[in-house]
């Protein structure tokens, strides 16, 4: 027979644990390359991150997008567009012009507008007779600094250009000859 080496039960129990720690460490690094194996997606896993990683990044403040880089729109270069004032100068020359705009406002719009001035005109009156307020001080002083004693007329004339807008609605025609 061969010779079995007595153990004692101190030493058979230190064993035990060695192996079951031992254990437990090949289960934990077994789940650590099991996790690395099949690793999870992530934002930067995906294709866009990955296109977005692979181009450099522009350096901070104003740059300019190459027009090849639009998605089937065509960019104008900014010295091809005229100006807001260009805009406005050939609408105002062109009198179909004006009546496209025209014919593309809502409605209601000189309502809106004609509303508008009739409360900038009452306002401004209210700040002129009792100039006191952040709002009122600044408007009555600046009016009347500008426009001196007419500063009064300039608020009438709001109110008189808001009274006409309104009328056609009313039906009251006014014709200037």
């Amino acid at each position: 027979m061969p010779d079995k080496k007595k153990t004692s039960p101190a030493s058979k129990t230190s064993q035990g644990r060695k192996t079951t720690t031992n254990k437990t460490k090949q289960q934990s690094t077994a789940a650590k390359k099991s996790t690395k194996s099949a690793p999870k997606t992530t934002k930067r896993d995906t294709p866009q991150a990955q296109k977005s990683a692979a181009k450099p990044k522009a350096p901070k403040g104003k740059t300019k997008q190459p027009a090849s880089k639009s998605k089937g729109k065509t960019q104008k270069t900014k010295a091809s567009q005229p100006s807001t004032l260009q805009r406005i100068w050939v609408v105002l020359q062109d009198p179909q012009a004006l009546q496209k705009l025209r014919e593309r406002l809502p409605s209601w719009s000189d309502e809106v507008g004609a509303f508008g001035l009739i409360i900038l005109g009452v306002l401004t009156l209210a700040s002129l007779f009792n100039p006191s307020g952040e709002i009122a001080e600044p408007l009555a002083t600046g009016l009347q600094q500008v426009f001196g004693i007419g500063s009064y007329l300039v608020a009438l004339i709001l109110v008189a250009l808001g009274i006409l807008l309104l009328l056609p609605k009313a039906g009251i025609i006014i014709i200037f000859s």
